[in-house]
């Protein structure tokens, strides 16, 4: 039986249409393992990319992350208790998950944690140490942290410049 050109091309069109919107509709995956996958998810729940914005969620998975050692989950998981999203706002918890990442050479976590002793927000108010973090953050090319920097150096002297730039200049990343 022959088949007329214009229902295989119909046919063909359904076929191709199904085939598109089951590739692009969202699918419900098992928990990653690994800390880069959780990242991911966490992202994807905290802007709502593929699957509906939960705060909650988004700080659950980089949590899980966090965990793990990984110092972007660990920066994120920072930046939502500093912010109050997904979880309660507590700016120690901030401080806590900031200084891990910092410590890994997380710029961003660096930045943050500057602020941080810069503004007295979890940690004690402490201009040398935020010097520093924002010097390491500002020699990554952070502008953020170079302009911040430059502004805690107009209320030090010149010895507490001196000892945050030789605490920079020895710092080294504690990596996992």
């Amino acid at each position: 039986m022959k088949v007329p050109i214009l229902t295989k091309s119909l046919l063909l069109t359904g076929l191709m249409i199904t085939l598109m919107i089951s590739a692009c509709a969202p699918r419900q995956q098992p928990d990653p393992t690994d800390a880069a996958a959780q990242v991911k998810l966490g992202n994807r729940y905290a802007y709502g990319t593929w699957v509906p914005k939960d705060p909650e969620e988004a700080a659950r998975w980089y949590r899980k992350a966090a965990l793990q050692g990984d110092a972007e989950g660990q920066m994120q998981l920072g930046l939502c208790y500093a912010t109050g999203t997904g979880v309660p706002m507590n700016d120690i918890e901030a401080a806590r998950w900031y200084r891990r990442a910092a410590l890994q050479g997380n710029t961003e976590a660096q930045y943050r944690l500057g602020v941080c002793y810069k503004m007295h927000d979890g940690v004690p108010k402490d201009l040398i140490t935020a010097y520093m973090w924002l010097n390491l953050a500002a020699a990554a090319d952070h502008e953020s942290a170079r302009a911040i920097r430059n502004a805690v150096a107009h209320q030090m002297t010149n010895e507490q410049i001196t000892k945050a730039q030789q605490m920079s200049v020895h710092w080294k990343p504690d990596c996992p």
